[in-house]
């Protein structure tokens, strides 16, 4: 009989914590409270608390019927105090259409403008008064684990109109972008809506891209640092040995700098494809804001085993190293999915 309660304690109590993180995800913290007073109560190594501190909660037959009542309860206070309002898929496009954006695009050359709009489903009777207000959140990421927020933006919710909002894009770089939808009025839920998009270079074919395969090959880190000039090249990367991997990583160099390693971490999968990796290196001739357009010193595509941990390439400047200014570095694999990695680098601390 001992071993059935457990065993009914803990099915209960993975139960619970399941309805504890779904009330926090609904942003609805007293019913997640509420569950959670139900895992304290069928924990199985909280036996010997209650059997020293509360007795009349000793019996374990007493506390599961307890916990099962307080699941019962627990999503009460959900219904009362939130509101559900939910959106259709958001889109993006470069112009909506009656005031619409007819397909998702998810990949921009260098664009002008990105709109985005979001269709408000049916609005729920229980809506608080007022027509609720919901914020929009950019977040830009140039290369892995470099996530920041670049825009956060308020549009009010009209029943049968769609959201339209121009994104800025003033400051937008090459890499990746993630927009997310979040309730700014009380008392409003809305379940996680987001989307994601891109932005490229010139130099880049989206349709080319588009109609290839998807891959499995997923950068997880880049750093770049003095490199070997025994292993440097001017017109490719060069393949590296495992003593070059860098030791940390640099953004700025000194301008007697020869060669610069370019450190690459994959998330390695067991599939045997290979998968085609481009680097750009660019030239911006010291101009941040490229008025006189990047000069491109290596464009290269490198094949990628997909059950490759990392790899580490090397860019040469010569025999008299490199000019004195900014540069950039970008780099894809040619896949359907792909996202640009984008960094700059500076040599001899331009102004």
């Amino acid at each position: 009989m001992r071993i059935l309660l457990t065993f009914i304690q803990w099915f209960l109590t993975a139960f619970a914590i399941i309805m504890v993180v779904g009330f926090i995800a609904m942003q609805s913290i007293p019913s997640a409270a509420i569950a959670l007073v139900a895992v304290l109560l069928l924990l199985p190594p909280l036996q010997g608390v209650f059997e020293s501190n509360l007795a009349f909660l000793k019996s374990r037959v007493l506390r599961i019927i307890l916990a099962l009542v307080v699941l019962l309860f627990s999503p009460l206070p959900l219904g009362s105090s939130m509101a559900r309002l939910e959106f259709e898929p958001i889109a993006l496009c470069s112009q909506p259409q009656d005031g619409k954006c007819e397909q998702n695009v998810q990949q921009y050359i260098q664009p002008n403008s990105i709109h985005l709009t979001a269709v408000p489903e049916e609005f729920p009777d229980d809506l608080p008064e007022g027509e609720p207000e919901i914020e929009v959140a950019i977040s830009y990421e140039s290369e892995p684990n470099k996530q920041t927020s670049i825009a956060e933006l308020n549009a009010t919710v009209k029943e049968g109109t769609p959201i339209q909002l121009e994104l800025p894009l003033e400051t937008a770089g090459i890499g990746s972008y993630t927009v997310t939808l979040s309730p700014l009025t009380e008392d409003l839920f809305v379940p996680e809506t987001t989307t994601q998009f891109s932005i490229w270079p010139e130099l880049v074919d989206l349709d080319e891209l588009a109609s290839l395969s998807p891959s499995s090959l997923k950068i997880t880190n880049l750093s770049t640092c003095i490199g070997s000039r025994e292993n440097a090249s001017q017109e490719a990367p060069s393949e590296a040995t495992e003593e070059d991997t860098c030791p940390s990583d640099l953004e700025s160099f000194s301008e007697n700098v020869s060669a610069i390693a370019v450190d690459m971490k994959f998330a390695s999968t067991e599939s045997e494809e290979t998968t085609d990796l481009r680097l750009v290196w660019r030239y911006l001739e010291g101009n941040p804001n490229l008025q006189e357009g990047p000069i491109v010193l290596i464009d290269s595509v490198v094949p990628i085993p997909n059950d490759l941990d990392g790899f580490i390439f090397t860019l040469g400047g010569g025999d008299r190293g490199f000019p004195r200014g900014r540069y950039d570095l970008i780099v894809f694999p040619k896949t359907q999915n792909a996202v640009p990695i984008y960094r700059t680098v500076e040599i001899g601390n331009p102004e």
